[in-house]
């Protein structure tokens, strides 16, 4: 890919006061291609802040109508086709990235206030010394962690810490994240700021309602579990409990429908065999899915259930929220920050199948005429809006630049 100078910003209008920062939003994975094309559309809303990207294309995203500097070509994208591979990718892109890196430098430099906020990491070797040059030349540097360490581990690597305490300013989606940080990399509470996830329902067509996508689930409460089925998502938990669900309810159904990665394969596939004749109150669809077929499934759910084993937050529960669906979750992480106990949801103990299903009992009996859905859409509105989530961002780069 050829190198070109940032493109003219495409925000709503210029930066006003002689401080108002011109802040670069970078992502170089795009692990969360949503929240950040919703996060910068949100950004550019509000005047405040001068909002230029840099990002890795991905294919078949809309990223067009945000872009100003391409990082990567495609080779980045194999860190999410092919998992596990991630080592390799990182020390193969290494050196391209750092130069990439320094381009970016080079055109916030010439900014009176410019600040580089990274919307994830990718390679923190690289990315620590360019932190520093920056740093250097008076150019703010923030940093959100959707989560404290990867998805499995217990602790931030090394570098990962080295990276936290790096930055200017962490921003994090919950206060278990930042507790977190701030027990492995030994940061200040100041230098951390939760901002919380807000909801990318446009990526979704959630609704025109329509047909149950499953005929024979029609007239029933309806569980769903819904997104990427991985180890920690604890799909087999939830399958575990679902034979005393129908013992205390037995018209209740349940669908579970995301893409199912190899290493929870076996686990999943043991414990749906182990359901015997209650199969038949069970749905599942172990492929991709579309936009339109997660809004269906949504449209059709009573709740959403979220048996996680680990977590830090959420998306699937502000998606659910904004459709008016309750969420049940397990007590881990921060995903029972985001729920309202007995109003948007109920949260049960991990690992513990009586308590989960007694939480999704109660849960699909409480909402089955939607009684909880206005209250979820009033906390969607509330506390997981983009324009707040967006004025917080811009209070946060004001105020690192000392406006």
């Amino acid at each position: 890919m050829t190198s070109k100078p940032l493109a003219p910003q495409r925000s709503a209008g210029p930066a006003t006061g002689d401080s108002s920062p011109t802040a670069v939003l970078l992502d170089p994975r795009l692990a969360t291609p949503g929240y950040f094309f919703s996060l910068v559309h949100a950004l550019r809303e509000d005047p405040r802040t001068e909002i230029r990207t840099a990002w890795s294309p991905s294919p078949g995203r809309r990223f067009s109508e945000i872009a100003d500097l391409p990082l990567f070509p495609g080779l980045m994208h194999l860190n999410v086709a092919l998992p596990g591979v991630g080592r390799v990718i990182n020390a193969l892109c290494a050196r391209a990235y750092a130069r990439e890196l320094r381009r970016v430098g080079e055109e916030v430099r010439n900014y009176e206030h410019g600040l580089v906020h990274f919307n994830w990491s990718f390679h923190a070797p690289s990315e620590i010394p360019f932190i520093g040059a920056l740093q250097r030349d008076g150019v703010r540097v923030v940093l959100t962690a959707h989560n404290a360490a990867p998805h499995g581990h217990a602790a931030p690597s090394a570098e990962t810490v080295a990276l936290y305490r790096a930055v200017d300013h962490v921003v994090v989606l919950t206060e278990y994240v930042q507790r977190e940080i701030e027990r492995h990399a030994g940061l200040a509470p100041e230098r951390i700021t939760v901002i919380p996830h807000g909801d990318f329902v446009d990526e979704f067509d959630t609704g025109d309602g329509g047909p149950p996508p499953i005929p024979a689930f029609e007239g029933h409460p309806v569980a769903v579990c819904l997104g990427k089925i991985r180890p920690y998502k604890g799909v087999p938990d939830l399958l575990e409990a679902w034979p005393l669900v129908i013992e205390a309810l037995p018209a209740a159904r349940l669908v579970v429908a995301g893409r199912l990665y190899w290493a929870a394969r076996r686990e999943v596939k043991r414990a749906v065999q182990s359901l015997g004749s209650l199969a038949s109150t069970v749905h599942t669809e172990f492929d991709f899915l579309s936009g339109a077929r997660y809004g269906a499934l949504l449209d059709a759910a009573t709740v959403l259930v979220q048996p996680y084993r680990t977590a830090s937050q959420s998306g699937n529960t502000v998606h659910a929220f904004g459709c008016g669906v309750p969420v049940i979750c397990t007590d881990v992480g921060g995903l029972a920050e985001m729920i309202d106990e007995g109003r948007t949801g109920t949260v049960a103990r991990a690992d513990d199948p009586r308590s989960l299903a007694d939480a999704i009992v109660r849960a699909l009996r409480a909402n089955q005429d939607g009684a909880w859905a206005d209250a979820c859409r009033e906390v969607h509105r509330e506390r997981f809006a983009w324009k707040p989530i967006a004025a917080a961002h811009h209070d946060l780069y004001a105020r690192l630049v000392g406006g």
